[in-house]
């Protein structure tokens, strides 16, 4: 049992509790972190792979320290 409020989601078939946290009074927003969670990057790279297949991508670039797993993952799809 956890001591924080949490917002479900379910995203490629899997489900995650995310963890609201406040930045301001009356203002909370939900965290997604991947890093380490192989179930969700795997299952999320295979449905992402399906929908920009069509597109023809040569190249994959992602922003942030905390998406490259899931781009990484996505270069095998």
């Amino acid at each position: 049992m956890s001591d924080y409020e949490t917002y479900p989601v379910t995203v490629a078939g899997v489900k995650r509790n995310l963890r609201l946290f406040e930045i301001k009074p009356g203002i909370r927003i939900a965290i997604l972190n991947i890093l380490g969670d192989t179930e969700f990057v795997t299952a999320v790279s295979k449905e992402l792979a399906k929908r920009i297949a069509p597109l023809n991508p040569e190249v994959l670039v992602t922003a942030e320290a905390k998406s490259i797993p899931l781009a990484h993952a996505l270069s095998y799809e």
